[in-house]
């Protein structure tokens, strides 16, 4: 090889790499959103997160309360649900649901559906807030396992960032007409955030981080904001699927 091709073939090598940058990033600029989805589902575990039997979240949270007052611990905070394997409502509750939490060692809020009606038990501390703790309030993340779904519309949105991070952001709109949008993760394809309005404002929801030991992938921190206010920060320590849930969990309490 001549000594003139030694010298140029640097300068070549470089133009070669940042032509492979470039169409990269067209390709990635070029994914649809069903695409999108997709990949954030095998990021998040594939079949076994698409359609698990069950789910059971335990952890601990703080509440800040909307008037100010000072924050609140919640030592133990446990969400079980039984996970229906067909849906085309994003914000009604479906399959069986359980969401109880704990404060000072006495019970802070016990939200339910047993699979035909929603009850809940509140705790003076949470009445103030008993709307935001209706669980047709909290519905939206799920719906990315029916995304696919037959009545189901996608839409990729403009990118953006979430904490500095940047991400796809890919809406999707149930049956019924009601919009969930999704920030994935562009590094790892895991949810980033989901937000959606509610009849108390727009919900959003961040998630991260992830523990990558984790088969089924479940956000170990989840910050809740209504109308942009910080209500929750969640923190779950045990993430366990498909586990046997007994129907008795989600019945409501006698009087």
């Amino acid at each position: 090889m001549s000594k003139w091709r030694c010298r140029r073939c640097p300068a070549a090598l470089c133009a070669a790499v940042a032509l492979l940058g470039v169409t990269a990033a067209a390709q990635q600029g070029a994914l649809s959103a069903v695409e999108i989805i997709r990949r954030a589902i095998l990021a998040h575990g594939g079949e076994a997160f698409r359609r698990p039997q069950t789910l059971e979240l335990c952890g601990h949270a703080t509440y800040y309360p909307r008037d100010g007052g000072p924050a609140i611990e919640i030592e133990r905070l446990r969400i079980a649900r039984v996970i229906p394997q067909e849906s085309r409502r994003a914000r009604a509750p479906n399959g069986k649901v359980l969401v109880e939490a704990w404060s000072g060692g006495q019970l802070f809020f016990r939200e339910g559906f047993d699979g035909a009606r929603a009850w809940s038990q509140l705790s003076a501390q949470a009445r103030p807030i008993a709307e935001y703790l209706q669980l047709d309030r909290h519905f939206g993340f799920g719906v990315i396992r029916f995304a696919e779904t037959p009545g189901f519309r996608l839409e990729r949105l403009p990118d953006g960032e979430v904490a500095g991070r940047p991400v796809y952001r890919v809406a999707i709109t149930d049956v019924e007409g009601r919009t969930t949008q999704f920030a994935i993760d562009r590094a790892s394809w895991l949810i980033h955030k989901v937000e959606f309005d509610t009849p108390l404002g727009h919900h959003e929801r961040i998630y991260w981080p992830y523990d990558a030991r984790d088969r089924i992938k479940e956000a170990r921190h989840v910050r809740l904001i209504f109308a942009g206010h910080k209500l929750f920060d969640v923190w779950w320590e045990e993430v366990r699927y498909n586990q046997p849930l007994p129907d008795q969990m989600f019945a409501a309490p006698s009087k």
